[in-house]
């Protein structure tokens, strides 16, 4: 599946409202560190587990989408931040995925 594409604000408080789960990965794709960790997100985003367990992956390009990096108040880009039923229940910033990939995974029955 991979990712979906968030551009606006409305876009962002949509994906939050509308997936059960939600992971968000706000990047640039210049940023050395994104280069580091998107192929770990990728291979999460299309684990077969994962997308049976209904989590949804999203992506913000930090230069196009400035205003939704405001939004949604992060702080070290690279950041992943994990919604469910529309709140905010895991965050990892600066490129360390260890425990957003450990929520992912316990929910999607991976270990």
């Amino acid at each position: 599946m991979g990712f979906t594409d968030i551009t606006t604000v409305d876009g962002f408080n949509d994906a939050i409202k509308n997936s059960k789960m939600a992971v968000i990965h706000f990047c640039s794709p210049t940023h050395s560190t994104c280069e580091k960790v998107d192929p770990e997100l990728d291979e999460l985003s299309t684990n077969q587990k994962v997308m049976d367990a209904g989590i949804v992956f999203f992506q913000v390009d930090l230069p196009l989408a400035s205003d939704v990096v405001t939004t949604s108040q992060v702080q070290n880009p690279p950041a992943v931040q994990v919604y469910q039923d529309g709140k905010k229940v895991d965050e990892a910033q600066g490129g360390n995925l260890a425990p957003v990939k450990k929520w992912v995974e316990a929910l999607a029955g991976l270990f």
